[in-house]
């Protein structure tokens, strides 16, 4: 009997709404796919930026499996320790050794194993260690200490750049059943699966307010744009909202992507207080 993987992938998940959202759609999500694993991107979880404990319960309790990050993920004061101990919560594999957290996640599906991580891009961001070499490491390291032949690679990459997401593709190629773009909070339309197995998208998108800024509050954006100024962007709480994401079909036996699909999912909600 084929033993066939699925696993849903969500953007870069804004601030409460953005996980009013999730929180909305995401049983519907579970109930159409029945995915083995429900990944999210939540470096901009808590209030915008970063993510805490209670914020991240809210969607493990609504079915989030494990959290992605990105350059964000140690905003939250104190976060370094929680996540020392989380391990549904992955940092960047290309942060510095001295950052605490886990760099990987696996998730147990039958006879299959699920192997999550994330890495975030270097040309635009922040200072970070080599993520094509970093990337190598990483896969070197899953291979190795996997208890199955041929584990599920998912990898969220989190970088500014289409050209590192695309160059990061071609190096691993028929290496990762996925590697899957998020950071600009844009949905793309250039999914595919290669013909060695590799599942890419450039960006998944976002759940947040459809009207805003890539999440964020239109007042802040153009204010920090029209003078210069450093502006403490907040989340917009429009009332219409969005929820990206894509769904992943593979093979347990060999490891490759199938399939991906890509969705967008829209909803008007009652205006809420803004907040965490």
């Amino acid at each position: 009997m084929q033993n066939n993987i699925s696993i849903v992938f969500l953007g870069d998940i804004i601030g409460k709404p953005g996980r009013q959202v999730c929180r909305y759609f995401l049983p519907q999500i579970i109930d159409e796919y029945s995915p083995d694993a429900v990944i999210a991107n939540g470096e901009n979880l808590a209030s915008g930026f970063g993510i805490s404990r209670k914020v991240s319960e809210e969607l493990f309790e609504t079915g989030v499996t494990v959290f992605t990050g990105g350059n964000h993920s140690l905003h939250v004061t104190g976060a370094e320790d929680w996540f020392e101990n989380e391990k549904r919560v992955v940092i960047p594999a290309n942060f510095t050794k001295y950052i605490k957290g886990s760099r990987t996640a696996v998730v147990k599906s039958g006879n299959s194993s699920i192997f999550i991580a994330c890495l975030v891009g270097r040309l635009f961001m922040n200072q970070a260690d080599n993520p094509f070499s970093c990337a190598d490491s990483l896969i070197e390291e899953i291979t190795r200490t996997s208890d199955v032949k041929n584990p599920v690679i998912i990898i969220d990459f989190h970088a500014e750049a289409t050209s590192e997401k695309r160059a990061l593709f071609f190096s691993l190629d028929g290496k990762v059943t996925a590697l899957l773009g998020t950071h600009t909070h844009i949905p793309t339309s250039d999914e595919f699966v290669s013909d060695r197995g590799t599942a890419y998208i450039t960006d998944v998108g976002m759940a947040g307010a459809f009207d805003s800024v890539i999440g964020m509050n239109p007042s802040d954006s153009l204010e920090a744009f029209k003078t210069g100024r450093k502006v403490r962007l907040k989340p917009s709480f429009g009332t219409k909202r969005r929820l990206d994401g894509v769904v992943i079909k593979a093979s347990g036996e060999t490891g490759r992507a199938l399939e991906i699909i890509r969705f967008s999912k829209f909803a008007d909600f009652p205006a809420i207080t803004p907040g965490a």
